[in-house]
């Protein structure tokens, strides 16, 4: 695939930082920074470790990557060397969103040139995201699980499950009233849930998901019912199998760590695989998959395939994190927009198909994820109210 003109010079700057660019890329780096004052301004920035201790990090999960990624900017680690959870294109896409940042410099696809605008990003602190969700108990009852009122009065019921900070937990029920009871956690759009099954396996419900499970599991199996998108950390127990029916599939697992995508609004089923085993069956046909590899279900002609991915692309969100790379505007707003529960309304079709990779925190205002997309391509923002207008 061919590189834009933004994604060269950052991919230069990235080399030359560790040392390791070629005569002809300094050459070429060299020529860039004399075209114009403001990208030598660019490139002093980006030269002092300082700059690059402040803004690293947020590209960065946790404080290990910190370390390595800035040792490998400083040229004390291989280039070759893969730093755990973190691809090559990433650290691109730093310098280059940076880039953006520091400079206010756009992209315009026509011309492949840099030009200066200012972008203009209305309440920079917006929205955040939150742990919401509502429980549905087995004789109809909901309980807004944001309503401290109402998770008080969650806690007086007999055998009842454990309310913490953004997360619900059935461990140590045992009240044999409650074993064949089924419960459905459901989080809107703009929530996230974390929820503790009663064998002590854990859920990450993503927004705009529900599950619905038994209060207890029995012997033989384990069995949970999924819509939407929910990662999940599954206690092994290899006489007791775990169970996930989504749609037409049954994704069977023993102890594994993986991911499973299916709003009914998409057409394919991802079942993303992060460690051990699994197996998706959809009636007769089954695939196993194997880490980083992740199974795709399409609705509309029935076909499983199995294909190796970067499992950070479709499980980072359940660490806080925003990654997509080289993917359309009008897919990231998506996204966006139900992770913040906004409506995304378009001025210019034609903005929809731009192109960019972007890795930030999840949690952050959402005015700072506008800034990066502002910063990276030729589009603006207004925010009204929940709808975001793109120019």
């Amino acid at each position: 695939m061919l590189q834009t003109t933004e994604e060269h010079i950052a991919r230069l700057i990235f080399l030359h930082l560790q040392g390791i660019a070629d005569e002809k890329q300094e050459q070429e780096l060299a020529g860039w920074r004399a075209l114009s004052p403001k990208h030598e301004e660019i490139y002093t920035r980006l030269s002092k470790k300082a700059y690059w201790e402040d803004n690293f990090r947020r590209f960065i999960k946790n404080e290990e990557e910190h370390v390595q990624g800035w040792e490998r900017l400083n040229g004390r680690l291989s280039v070759c060397r893969r730093v755990s959870r973190i691809k090559k294109w990433s650290y691109a896409a730093a310098i280059l969103l940076l880039i953006g940042i520091g400079g206010r410099l756009f992209y315009y696809p026509t011309s492949g040139v840099f030009s200066e605008q200012q972008g203009i990003v209305a309440g920079e602190n917006l929205l955040k995201t939150e742990r919401y969700a509502i429980l549905t108990l087995g004789d109809g009852t909901e309980i807004d699980l944001k309503d401290e009122i109402a998770r008080m009065n969650l806690s007086k019921r007999q055998e009842a499950p454990h309310v913490g900070d953004g997360a619900l937990s059935y461990r140590n029920i045992t009240d044999s009233v409650l074993l064949s009871e089924y419960h459905t956690l459901k989080v809107p759009r703009g929530g996230e849930y974390v929820l503790v099954l009663a064998d002590g396996s854990e859920v990450f419900l993503n927004a705009e998901s529900k599950l619905t499970f038994p209060v207890a599991f029995q012997e033989k199996e384990r069995r949970v019912y999924l819509e939407g998108e929910a990662y999940f950390k599954v206690k092994k127990n290899p006489v007791c199998p775990f169970f996930v029916e989504v749609g037409p599939l049954e994704v069977e697992v023993t102890g594994t760590t993986f991911g499973i995508r299916a709003y009914l609004d998409e057409t394919a089923v991802l079942t993303t695989l992060e460690t051990g085993k699994v197996r998706v069956r959809d009636g007769d046909t089954e695939v196993n998959l194997t880490p980083d590899r992740q199974a795709v279900f399409d609705r509309m002609t029935t076909m499983l395939s199995v294909r190796e991915v970067d499992v950070d692309l479709f499980l980072a969100w359940k660490d806080g994190r925003i990654i997509f790379d080289d993917c359309p505007l009008e897919k990231i707003l998506d996204e966006i927009g139900r992770w913040y529960d906004l409506d995304i309304f378009y001025t210019r079709e034609e903005v929809r198909s731009y192109r960019f990779s972007l890795n930030i925190k999840k949690h952050e205002a959402f005015g700072e994820v506008l800034k990066l997309l502002e910063a990276a391509g030729q589009i603006g923002f207004e925010i009204n109210g929940n709808t975001i207008i793109v120019r």
